[in-house]
């Protein structure tokens, strides 16, 4: 039974009852006067008024933990328990450094009076990923709020190692090492991370790695460079958020480049930049030697390398000067390798390359070349080219002297082939067949014959060896010229 009285001074001590009270919306609260009692059925609460406004009667949430992770730029779900909790409350996430509001959340559902769910909404409005723990503040309808000691952890999206761009570029002389190249990712909490392309190509003959994002293997080889781009996707596959949450892209690209050869002709010393360090392609000739009087001077020994390291950076470099008619040629250097000069001619005979004098006992003859990637050093014996020079004039007074050897040449046989100054036969290299005569180095140079031979009635004058007359050859000098300067040939 409801008692409606009117009385200055109430006593309602003897009863076990309650007291109701006069209650309505915000929106039929009377004005605001002092000492006014009502309860609000829109919020929920008793408010009293204090002749300006009317305030609460309530108590603050209280929050016990919070559970979930948030990620910068997707939405996720968090979950917080505590008490005091009612209908209409709102959550607000806090920087746990700065004690800064970061956004609130556009969805809370008021479980029961201990469960809040809130989602972050952070995939419409993304946060800094630099904000890596978050609290969370839940605050009624009356205003009063809670805001929790306990925090959510950031689990980002992985981090490429690598910037966007380039990833490099691997060289012709380079591709059948394997290179390899990093478009891998990292999280903060050290989840597995799936890659996949999602546009464009690796090049051909590459393969990306699922599991570890290396890009690796042979490329085949191009006419002209060739840039491949292409996005990797790096996405989280374990943990407590998966691919459609924890992913990022990245594109990327590789360069294969074309064949390229740097070649230096003049003699004297320079400089080769080399653009990565790995294995190059080389070819080191040195200075031919200078021809004599009807003797024709050595061709410059050569070394000739598929594969030879060099380290990325400007390295030093050493051409083999042309011997003057009847000196040497010197020596060509690349780092380790050497390739002598020719040896010299005189009146009385060619040289063989390399040598160091004239092989006046020995007849002149025309050699076969042979090649061989071993050796560091190229002199007269060793490791390439025809078999001999020399000539002599001893034999058959009115013979000429004979040719020069051909680039390596050790004069093997005994005896001189009659009638013949011919210069040895160069080294024929195809990697470099632009450069030299055709692709030929260290010919020797041609012998004459001076006058009828009654012996050898047959006999004339000689010609160069292949790979004599051109700059850059090393070729031995003919009949009193002096000899071509060697060459250091590069290709990558």
């Amino acid at each position: 039974m409801v008692t409606k009285v009117k009385n200055t001074n109430i006593d309602l001590s003897g009863s076990t009852d309650g007291t109701v009270m006069p209650k309505g919306t915000t929106a039929q609260r009377p004005s605001s006067t002092a000492g006014l009692l009502r309860y609000n059925t829109t919020t929920g609460n008793l408010e009293q008024a204090n002749g300006t406004e009317f305030q609460a009667i309530d108590l603050p949430p209280n929050i016990s933990s919070v559970s979930g992770y948030y990620n910068e730029d997707a939405n996720t779900t968090i979950t917080i328990t505590g008490s005091g909790f009612k209908s209409g409350s709102t959550v607000t996430f806090v920087n746990a450094s700065t004690g800064s509001d970061v956004a609130s959340s556009p969805t809370v559902t008021v479980v029961s009076a201990s469960e809040i769910t809130a989602t972050t909404g952070f995939d419409s409005s993304p946060i800094s990923a630099s904000i890596t723990s978050l609290k969370v503040r839940v605050t009624k309808q009356s205003g009063l709020s809670a805001t929790s000691t306990a925090t959510i952890s950031l689990l980002g999206d992985p981090t490429f190692t690598n910037a966007a761009g380039s990833l490099g570029t691997i060289y012709d002389s380079g591709r059948a090492a394997g290179l390899t190249f990093n478009a891998g990712a990292t999280t903060t909490d050290s989840q597995t991370i799936s890659y996949s392309i999602i546009s464009g190509n690796i090049p051909t003959n590459m393969s990306l790695n699922t599991s570890t994002g290396v890009i690796s293997g042979t490329p085949d080889a191009v006419g002209s460079d060739t840039t491949s781009t292409f996005t990797i996707k790096a996405a989280v596959q374990t943990g407590d958020a998966d691919s459609t949450i924890r992913f990022a892209t990245r594109e990327f690209s590789i360069t294969i480049a074309a064949p390229t050869v740097a070649g230096f002709t003049a003699s004297g010393s320079d400089t080769f930049v080399a653009p990565f360090t790995g294995n190059y392609e080389v070819l080191v000739v040195g200075g031919g030697g200078g021809g004599g009087s009807k003797a024709g001077g050595g061709g410059g020994g050569i070394v000739y390398k598929a594969s030879h390291p060099l380290t990325a950076g400007s390295i030093p470099i050493t051409i083999g000067a042309a011997g003057s008619p009847g000196q040497f040629g010197t020596d060509s250097v690349l780092t380790n390798i050497t390739a002598r000069g020719g040896g010299r001619a005189n009146d009385n005979g060619g040289a063989n390359t390399g040598g160091r004098s004239p092989q006046g006992g020995q007849g002149g003859c025309a050699g076969n070349p042979y090649t061989s990637t071993n050796a560091n050093i190229a002199d007269g014996g060793t490791p390439y080219g025809g078999y001999r020079g020399g000539g002599q004039r001893n034999q058959h007074y009115f013979w000429g002297g004979g040719g020069g050897g051909g680039s390596g040449g050790n004069g093997e046989e005994p005896h001189g082939c009659g009638g013949t100054c011919d210069g040895g036969v160069g080294v024929y290299i195809s990697q470099f067949s632009s450069y030299g005569a055709s692709g030929y180095f260290g010919g020797g140079g041609a012998g004459s014959q001076d006058r009828y031979d009654p012996v050898n009635p047959n006999g004339g004058p000689g010609v160069n060896g292949l790979g004599n007359n051109a700059d850059g050859t090393g070729g031995g000098g003919p009949d009193s010229n002096g000899g071509r300067a060697g060459g250091i040939y590069i290709r990558y």
